[in-house]
């Protein structure tokens, strides 16, 4: 229980300060606005499976893809700038089991292509919290475990600008996580260790501006 409360603290920490790091640079911004943006994504999660004792059989690297899971972002800059701060809060499952955070803080420059103006590629930095929740049953006779890190990537994409104030986007991400959890069993000197070293994530959706 313990480290769930903990778990939850750091959610709160991290959740807070890309908030007042986001409201910050939109005031130093007198052109600006702010956009929302509701995203659909899907993860790739890079998994290394060690088991002891009982489970010494499980063991190996392997590719978990999760359900697809519903993504909120808010926005600082305009539909037609050059750049914006985005704070994005993204949950995803997978097997009914493993549950994943993302809360993070992002940085995105635009370039408009001249033939087309209403299409804009992006390519952008992030940097937040992750959270890797593993529940009871995954393998039979384990207990589940959590783990919450601060995670960083780089992301690249592509604005389709419907009109003024709507548009249209895709985004492919990379972000190194490092989450690792312990699952832990009755018996003696039995656990399975499980770590996400890396995870990649394909999202699109909306974004509209205030």
């Amino acid at each position: 229980m313990k480290i769930r409360y903990r778990s939850m603290l750091l959610r709160i920490i991290f959740c807070a300060l890309p908030v007042g790091v986001g409201v910050g640079a939109s005031a130093a911004w007198a052109e600006s606005g702010v956009v929302m943006s509701l995203m659909a994504q899907q993860q790739d999660l890079s998994v290394s499976e060690t088991g002891h004792g009982l489970y010494a059989a499980l063991r190996g690297d392997s590719h978990l893809k999760t359900d697809t899971g519903l993504g909120i972002g808010i926005g600082f800059g305009t539909l037609k700038g050059n750049s914006r701060v985005l704070i994005e809060l993204t949950s995803v499952e997978a097997e009914n089991v493993v549950d994943v955070g993302l809360y993070v803080l992002g940085w995105e420059r635009f370039f408009p292509l001249q033939a087309h103006e209403s299409i804009r590629p992006f390519i952008g930095a992030s940097v937040g919290l992750g959270t890797f929740d593993v529940a009871d049953g995954y393998a039979l006779g384990t207990r589940g475990d959590d783990d919450s890190r601060v995670i960083y990537g780089i992301s690249a994409g592509a604005q389709y600008r419907l009109n003024e104030t709507l548009a249209l986007e895709i985004r492919g991400r990379y972000l190194q996580t490092d989450l690792n959890v312990s699952l832990e069993s009755a018996a003696i000197g039995s656990r399975i260790d499980l770590s996400v070293d890396e995870a990649t994530s394909l999202s699109a959706g909306v974004s509209w501006q205030f």
